[in-house]
C-alpha cells in the first residue's frame, strides 16, 4: 500500500517527490480529521519550497478521496491559495505559534501578549471570550491597531485538544456523583478525552434546562450553545444536563466521535487482514527487535568476505523455510545439506 509519485526534468533527474507509507495511510483513515504543516519547510538546507497543490491533489489520491476537517499552517499565501483550490471546503486556521509570533511583531506588548496567550488557552464560554475580548482592546487601547481588528476571533475559541491517542487497558477511577454517565464515558473514551469529559459533567450540577419544544421527530432544548460539540467533537456541560434531565444512563453513539474512542482503529481491522503488525504493539515490538539485531548482523558480517557468504547462505535457508512454514509447503534446507 506504499504510495509513491515522483517527477523528473529533462535531465532525468528528481524534481518533486511524494510519498505515504502504509502506516500513515492506517492511521490517517481513523485520525485524519486534522492537517498540520511543518513550517520548517523553507528553511531546510536546500531552500526548495513546497508546490502546495501538487502536495494536496496527491494526499486525496493517497488517502483515497478523504480530506481533512481542518488544516493548519502558518498563513503563507501560496497555500491559502491551494487549499481553496484543492480543498475548498475545509476550514484552514493559523498554528498557535505562528498566532502569538505574529501577535510579536505587530503588539509589542508583553502584557497583550499575556491576554492574547490566556484567550488562546483558555476554554470560556462564547460571550465570555467576546467580554474578554473587548477588555483587552479597551485596556490597552487597542482600537486602532489594524492587526487586532483583522484577526479572526474563531483562530482563538477554539483549544487544540493534545492527546494520546494509543489505547488503555486500565479503568479510571469514578470520581463524579453522575455515575452512569461517568462509567459509560469511562467505557467508551480514551483516557485523556474521559479526564476533559469529566470536567464538563461536573458542569452539568450547575446548569438547567430552560425551555423544550417537542417537534414532530425531534425535541429542542433551550441551553446556551457553547461550541465545544462542534470544535472538539466532546459532549459539553450543556449536553450532558440534557442527557440527565431525561434520565440518560448511557452515552448515545451520536455524541462519542470514533476517533475519540477506544475502538477506533478496531473499526478499520477488517478491512487490512495483512496488516496486523500495526495494530498489535507486540508484534510491532517483536517487528523492531528483529530489525535491531538484523543490522548488527550485517555491520558484523559484511567485512568478511567469508562471514558474509555463510551469513547470505544461512539466512536465505531461513527465509525459505519461514515462508515454506507459513505456506505449510515442504522445505529444502541448504544447511542441512552442508552439514552432512
Amino acid at each position: 500500500m506504499l504510495y509513491v509519485l515522483y517527477i523528473e526534468d529533462k535531465g532525468s533527474r528528481l524534481q518533486r517527490l511524494f510519498w505515504c507509507d502504509t502506516e500513515s495511510q492506517l492511521l490517517y483513515e481513523v485520525f485524519g480529521d486534522v492537517l498540520t504543516f511543518d513550517a520548517t519547510y523553507k528553511k531546510n538546507k536546500y531552500l526548495c519550497p513546497f508546490l502546495f497543490s501538487l502536495l494536496l491533489e496527491q494526499l486525496l489520491v493517497a488517502m483515497k478521496g478523504k480530506a481533512p476537517c481542518s488544516i493548519i499552517t502558518d498563513g503563507d499565501l501560496a497555500m491559502r491559495n491551494a487549499i481553496t483550490r484543492v480543498m475548498s471546503g475545509v476550514f484552514h486556521r493559523l498554528c498557535a505559534w505562528h498566532l502569538l509570533r505574529n501577535a510579536l511583531s505587530h503588539v509589542r506588548d508583553k502584557q497583550v501578549l499575556k491576554w492574547l496567550k490566556n484567550l488562546r488557552l483558555g476554554d470560556f464560554e462564547v460571550v465570555e471570550f467576546d467580554e474578554k475580548w473587548k477588555e483587552m482592546v479597551s485596556t490597552f487601547e487597542l482600537e486602532g491597531n489594524t492587526w487586532i481588528a483583522e484577526l479572526c476571533l474563531t483562530y482563538f475559541r477554539y483549544r487544540v485538544v493534545m492527546a494520546d491517542y494509543s489505547s488503555t487497558y486500565e479503568n479510571e477511577v469514578l470520581q463524579l456523583n453522575l455515575r452512569s454517565l461517568e462509567r459509560s464515558g469511562d467505557h467508551l473514551l480514551t483516557k485523556e478525552m474521559l479526564k476533559l469529559f469529566q470536567s464538563y459533567l461536573c458542569r452539568t450540577i450547575k446548569l438547567r434546562v430552560v425551555d423544550c419544544k417537542e417537534m414532530a421527530t425531534f425535541s429542542i432544548y433551550t441551553i446556551l450553545n457553547c461550541m465545544r460539540m462542534q470544535s472538539i467533537s466532546l459532549p459539553c456541560d450543556h449536553i450532558l444536563v440534557v442527557l440527565v434531565s431525561l434520565n440518560f444512563m448511557e452515552l448515545p453513539s451520536s455524541l462519542v466521535l470514533n476517533r475519540w474512542s477506544k475502538v477506533a482503529i478496531e473499526n478499520i481491522k477488517d478491512k487490512y487482514l495483512n496488516f496486523a503488525m500495526y495494530w498489535d504493539s507486540q508484534l510491532m515490538a517483536r517487528y523492531a527487535t528483529l530489525v535491531e539485531v538484523s543490522r548488527q548482523v550485517c555491520e558484523a558480517a559484511y567485512h568478511d568476505e567469508d562471514e558474509y557468504d555463510k551469513m547470505l547462505h544461512f539466512l536465505s535457508n531461513e527465509v525459505r523455510r519461514l515462508k515454506s512454514k507459513n505456506n505449510s509447503e515442504p522445505c529444502i534446507d541448504d544447511n542441512d545439506e552442508q552439514e552432512d
